[in-house]
């Protein structure tokens, strides 16, 4: 089930409490709370402390989403955000996301790797080796998942390593958080965009918010239009060519996201970005656009 989250969008730790009383005193048990170290959809990293002290307390087994942030542990700019992943029963981190490898990589790290053979090892007859045959191995990945034959894909993930090192990948992992930060203050800063969500991370949420409907942004029809305008803006964006975002949806609103994993992203990209974004915005918010929307004239100012 889903777990309610705050304002920041990280889980909420006393629903969580209600909602694991609530299934046990309906007979149910639950299995696992999967906590997340960077959301995919905002970068919101969950209170991980917090989960991993409950989870102990009624014994439940930790899951922590790093799939996405969990490499920026790396970063003692934000490692202390993460505190409490190394208190996982097991985290999953993708290398082919903040890692900079070539998709696919997905990886996953396990407290207690018996606890994976217990529950996924299957030992056919034709699978079965003489102690002596000198095909044995000491560890059988397939016995630790449900996937049997396999592709090397640590190679690649072992080729990064090997070449660009620990300090190389922090560096290049710092270089995004630092071009995020800027990118979430020129929206603060512009009188035409909104942000829609802390910049935890990489991800960085926002809007087209037209000046003149900033104050009455909340109303009907303008909310809707504004939703609209963004949704277009998207599409026209990627229609372009020259930006590339993706979109969610935050507190009921459409929201653009730009989420920066290219350590080859520089300041003079990020200005480029917006600016584009604006010529596209102010290109469909036109009167006639928001006549048809049901937004006259005098509707622009608030109360």
């Amino acid at each position: 089930r889903r777990v309610p989250v705050d304002e920041q969008y990280r889980m909420d730790v006393a629903a969580l409490a209600a909602c694991v009383a609530e299934d046990r005193a309906a007979g149910r048990h639950p299995l696992a709370v999967v906590a997340s170290a960077g959301t995919v959809n905002t970068g919101a990293i969950d209170p991980l402390a917090e989960i991993a002290a409950f989870c102990r307390e009624q014994r439940i087994w930790f899951h922590v989403d790093g799939a996405y942030g969990g490499f920026a542990a790396a970063s003692p700019l934000v490692r202390e955000r993460f505190r409490g992943m190394e208190q996982a029963d097991s985290l999953a981190v993708d290398p082919h996301k903040w890692l900079y490898v070539p998709f696919a990589a997905g990886c996953v790290f396990v407290r207690d790797a018996g606890a994976m053979e217990r529950s996924f090892a299957v030992a056919p007859a034709y699978l079965r080796l003489p102690s002596e045959s000198p095909l044995r191995a000491p560890v059988y990945f397939s016995d630790r998942g449900i996937q049997l034959s396999r592709e090397f894909h640590a190679l690649k993930i072992w080729v990064t390593l090997k070449h660009h090192g620990r300090r190389g990948l922090v560096a290049a992992i710092e270089h995004d958080l630092r071009m995020a930060a800027l990118l979430a203050g020129s929206i603060e800063a512009a009188p035409d965009f909104e942000l829609l969500a802390p910049r935890e991370l990489s991800i960085v949420c926002f809007r087209y918010l037209p000046a003149d409907l900033a104050a009455i942004a909340d109303r009907e029809p303008v909310r809707a239009y504004l939703d609209a305008l963004n949704e277009r803006i998207l599409v026209e964006s990627q229609r372009d060519g020259r930006v590339f975002l993706s979109s969610t949806r935050l507190g009921g609103r459409y929201a653009l996201r730009a989420c920066l994993i290219n350590f080859r992203t520089e300041p003079e990209d990020l200005r480029f970005a917006l600016q584009t974004l604006r010529e596209i915005g102010a290109a469909h918010d036109h009167a006639e656009a928001r006549a048809e929307a049901g937004i006259g004239p005098e509707g622009l100012a608030a109360d």
